[in-house]
């Protein structure tokens, strides 16, 4: 029987799992079907999600609230076109590559 790892020794046995390329599941990061599921549901999430946020930003009457609520709103889909977008597309690039911390 496999007795719980501490602090210390889970750090290190991810650590050594993910640098053979391994992930916490056990599944390989090479497997080339996985990947290319991977990268086509990202493209999907990438496209719908910059309509969305687009026209948020865009499109003038598509949020219906107050004025501090449509600021808000503003406000997400712009860090959603300027920082959310770009960590997405930049982490499924690493990932095709084979970073296990993408």
């Amino acid at each position: 029987m496999r007795r719980p790892l501490d602090g210390a020794e889970s750090s290190v046995a991810r650590h050594d799992s993910a640098s053979r390329g391994a992930g916490l599941d056990g599944y390989s990061a090479i497997d080339p079907a996985a990947d290319a599921r991977f990268v086509a549901l990202s493209a999907i999430l990438f496209t719908l999600v910059a309509l969305a946020a687009g026209a948020g930003v865009l499109v003038e009457g598509v949020y219906r609230d107050n004025l501090l609520v449509r600021a808000g709103w503003f406000g997400n889909d712009l860090v959603t076109l300027i920082a959310a977008l770009p960590l997405l597309a930049i982490t499924t690039v690493w990932a095709r590559r084979g970073s296990p911390r993408a």
